[in-house]
């Protein structure tokens, strides 16, 4: 039977539970995510290091300031991974500019392949544990490490799948809402501001059909875990989940969103009003806790589907 936002609320509060009772496996993935950054952080390294010592990049005016004219020139003359070293990776600038990236189906620089697939492969060796971890509520670092090679494989045929079929609509449904519907509905708006709320109905349908998808292979991966060896068979499954609950999965995505909203909002506000007081160290202390707390509240979510997947039954 379908539950509604009562039985996301529910499930919602569990995963919070669980991510809050579970600190080591939270250490763990933070560690996991170093490690796998480090060989692209050391790649950076040397281009960066080079042009430092041509040209300082300390202001005169502040100690704790880089000078915007080093930076121009050494993006100038950067390539390869050593060119997404901008702006944008400082602060609050990169959790807002990844999120505008996903509705504006921003392309990526193809320097960013090697790092997003070793990401997706960290992932799919970590899944099989986490949700193996939320599903018995066994601690034994054996039992994860034995789940995690059990279901490599399929969770890492079920990412290649995922990213295919997100490709996908970013390839047709997402031009066809925001170029070929916007450009045609947008002239004959009245004013900007009716021409903004277009818009932004139009990423909220696009989405919802990312949230769909999503969905739909994460619910996959709980039952890959809780049985299924076939991957087809899991996603099956998991769009029968999504499809026959679709409110209570869309009310569990908002809930999480909301979370996710609020803290970016506290995060912008904090650093708008610290101005150079949250500069230096303290940006970096701040940033890298926001990226802990992004990777806490997916352990979260995730608890919450396997809670979520265990208590509703597909129409």
């Amino acid at each position: 039977m379908t539950m509604g936002p009562a039985g996301a609320t529910r499930a919602a509060v569990y995963g919070l539970g669980m991510a809050l009772r579970a600190p080591g496996l939270l250490a763990a993935i933070v560690l996991v995510t170093i490690i796998s950054a480090v060989p692209f952080a050391l790649a950076i390294e040397g281009p960066v290091m080079d042009s430092l010592a041509i040209q300082p990049p300390v202001s005169s005016l502040s100690a704790s300031e880089v000078d915007p004219e080093w930076w121009q020139e050494f993006r100038r003359h950067a390539g390869g991974l050593a060119a997404t070293f901008t702006p944008a990776i400082l602060g609050f600038a990169a959790p807002l500019e990844s999120v505008s990236a996903v509705l504006d189906g921003t392309r990526r620089p193809w320097a960013l392949a090697a790092p997003i697939v070793v990401s997706a492969i960290a992932w799919a060796l970590l899944w099989g544990g986490i949700l193996h971890r939320f599903s018995t509520g066994r601690t034994s670092l054996r039992e994860f490490s034995a789940a995690a090679a059990r279901h490599f494989v399929p969770m890492l045929t079920i990412t290649l799948i995922a990213a295919a079929a997100g490709l996908v609509l970013y390839l047709t449904i997402h031009p066809l809402l925001l170029d070929v519907v916007y450009g045609a509905v947008s002239p004959r708006m009245s004013s900007e501001r009716n021409a903004f709320f277009v818009r932004v109905a139009l990423y909220l349908a696009f989405g919802g059909m990312l949230m769909t998808v999503n969905a739909v292979f994460s619910f996959a991966r709980v039952y890959v875990v809780g049985g299924d060896r076939r991957v087809l068979g899991a996603v099956a499954r998991g769009w029968a989940f999504v499809r026959g609950n679709l409110w209570t999965v869309t009310s569990l995505y908002v809930i999480f969103l909301v979370i996710f909203a609020a803290a970016m909002i506290g995060y912008g506000t904090a650093e708008a009003m610290g101005g150079a007081r949250v500069g230096g160290w303290r940006a970096v202390v701040i940033g890298q806790a926001f990226v802990v707390f992004r990777l806490g509240l997916r352990l979260a979510f995730s608890a919450a589907q396997v809670r979520l997947a265990g208590t509703a039954a597909p129409q």
